[in-house]
């Protein structure tokens, strides 16, 4: 999984991944620190790889990856930028099963 917000949703979405999942995070837009208790990688097996955004040559490999059908990502819904409120009230409410994805041109 991609993060790109940082501490408000680094715990649960370190948590969402499957077993051996990796996390990536890009950045931190929301500031502040995210913690995390190792038990939690380790009982997954998951694995945390950050990139800052002046790096982000650096994710070209995995955008690469996920063109080669290598990486899957779930997608669970799609909305215009407008709706943000209800992107944010399905990830608080835990009623997704994938990623929710905010469409920056849509209105």
């Amino acid at each position: 999984m991609i993060d790109l917000v940082g501490d408000l949703t680094f715990g649960r979405t370190l948590m969402a991944l499957k077993p051996g999942g990796t996390l990536v995070s890009v950045g931190n837009l929301a500031g502040g620190k995210a913690f995390l208790r190792i038990a939690d990688l380790g009982f997954g097996q998951r694995q945390i790889c950050s990139i800052r955004v002046s790096e982000v040559d650096l994710l070209k490999p995995w955008l690469e990856r996920v063109r080669n059908g290598e990486i899957h990502p779930v997608v669970d819904t799609v909305l215009p930028v407008s709706e943000a409120a209800i992107a944010h009230q399905l990830v608080a409410d835990n009623r997704h099963q994938g990623s929710v994805v905010l469409l920056p041109w849509c209105y």
